[in-house]
């Protein structure tokens, strides 16, 4: 750098990422490293030798979504200050969130020809951020979803369906008789319960489908990509291994069994309403014929 740029005396021992790199004007996405202070090396675990003269990954901003991405590119272009958080890596592989602000600076000569990027590592509040998401998100007791995140998954699966035709289907499950099995051995054993038949429903979904827990006994799970026979023959699969199953409870083992409503969407569905609406009428009809069955909003199957 020009020997009267003595920014590095200034920057030294701040607590912060210090990155100076330098541009080319006909090609603003080479960046190379001519500066880092003590807290790069520090957080990075990089010594200076190893970045100085590499190119500088300021334009790839791990974890930050396409929009956030182009307005850094584009102020960048324009030598204009902009400020972004994105995911990076220490040398060691361990993620980190930074907070990068981004100051372009001019040479001697008047042209702009360096960036100086400060970075703060904000890793612990982006992941107490993300750990109060996943909260408010998540069932407690059964660590299933909540209504509220049901809501928000269905919305956006209506959404695609009505752009792409893709099928998806809607389980209503219900445990039979929750309230004799509170009533007669506590709630800690409805609890119990509760959480059992929840993690096995976890085992047996796929990945990609979507789990909630409702309110009391009752739990839903959206199958994206799955037309209603799909939907049926899960459904069926989570029914026996249900009344298959014996919470031990002192020295009671609990039967448990589910009454199941199911329902695919179609085209005239424009509300979470309508789908929720379908099978939880499916389900009531379950219960209504002797429970421990499946009733989808179309056909019957005892």
């Amino acid at each position: 750098m020009e020997e009267d740029f003595r920014f590095s005396d200034i920057v030294k021992y701040a607590n912060d990422i210090v990155v100076v790199t330098k541009t080319r004007q006909d090609d603003v996405t080479h960046q190379e490293i001519v500066y880092v202070n003590t807290a790069f090396t520090t957080i990075t675990e990089y010594t200076a030798e190893e970045a100085i003269g590499k190119k500088a990954k300021l334009l790839e901003l791990f974890g930050s979504d396409e929009e956030a991405k182009n307005n850094v590119r584009q102020s960048l272009r324009d030598n204009k200050p902009v400020r972004a958080t994105a995911q990076s890596r220490t040398k060691s592989g361990k993620k980190l969130w930074i907070d990068i602000s981004i100051v372009p600076i001019k040479n001697g000569q008047g042209d702009y020809a360096y960036f100086a990027s400060i970075e703060r590592d904000v890793t612990n509040e982006k992941n107490l951020l993300i750990e109060l998401d996943q909260l408010s998100n998540q069932d407690p007791l059964t660590g299933l979803y909540n209504r509220r995140a049901l809501n928000k998954e269905i919305e956006q699966e209506l959404s695609r369906f009505h752009r792409s035709g893709i099928p998806f289907s809607f389980i209503l499950l219900d445990l039979d008789h929750f309230k004799a099995i509170n009533d007669t051995y506590g709630h800690s054993a409805g609890d119990k319960v509760l959480q059992e038949i929840s993690d096995l429903i976890k085992h047996e979904k796929r990945e990609y489908d979507f789990a909630a827990r409702i309110g009391g006994e009752e739990i839903c799970i959206m199958l994206p990509d799955a037309p209603l026979e799909q939907a049926m023959n899960f459904s069926e699969r989570l029914r026996k291994l249900i009344s298959e199953t014996c919470v031990s409870q002192g020295n009671e083992n609990i039967k448990v069994t589910t009454s199941i409503g199911v329902t695919e969407v179609i085209t005239e569905d424009d509300s979470i309403e309508s789908i929720f609406n379908r099978a939880d009428e499916a389900l009531y009809e379950a219960k209504a014929t002797g429970r421990n069955r499946i009733i989808s909003a179309t056909t019957s199957n005892n």
